[in-house]
């Protein structure tokens, strides 16, 4: 977690969005052995938009940002350690039961994944998605 914050901090000193969602995006996957990453941002309504990603294939960014309840449920679920949510395999977790057709094919179906939300004043900001491979 010290890395993390070390990288936050990074990027918070220069305060720009841009530096921000790079230096996760370029960052936070190599600390953490991920595959893939993507930070969402919520909108109005509810919807995510992706604001950086990378090595994820793009059919899934659509889905998740075509997916309107999937971040506030995944935000509130009650089991989530400190409001992360983590599958060690995508198509065996029922809470992402709505992106395994387009997760089996763009093969990552057996991958990991890991989801932050980003709150601020008591509400879901947005997400990091942090994926990984399985095998």
């Amino acid at each position: 977690m010290q890395a993390l914050q070390d990288i936050s901090s990074e990027a918070h000193a220069e305060l720009s969005e841009a530096h921000i969602l790079s230096t996760v995006i370029d960052r936070v996957p190599g600390q953490y052995g991920a595959e893939g990453a993507a930070v969402f941002v919520v909108e109005g309504g509810g919807r995510v938009r992706a604001s950086g990603v990378r090595g994820i294939p793009d059919a899934v960014i659509e889905a998740v940002e075509a997916s309107r309840s999937w971040v506030i449920d995944i935000a509130r679920d009650e089991d989530a350690s400190d409001r992360m949510f983590a599958a060690e395999r995508v198509v065996d977790d029922q809470r992402l039961a709505v992106f395994h057709d387009v997760a089996r094919a763009h093969g990552m179906g057996e991958s990991g994944i890991l989801i932050i939300p980003l709150t601020g004043r008591e509400q879901t900001v947005g997400l990091v998605v942090l994926t990984f491979a399985n095998g």
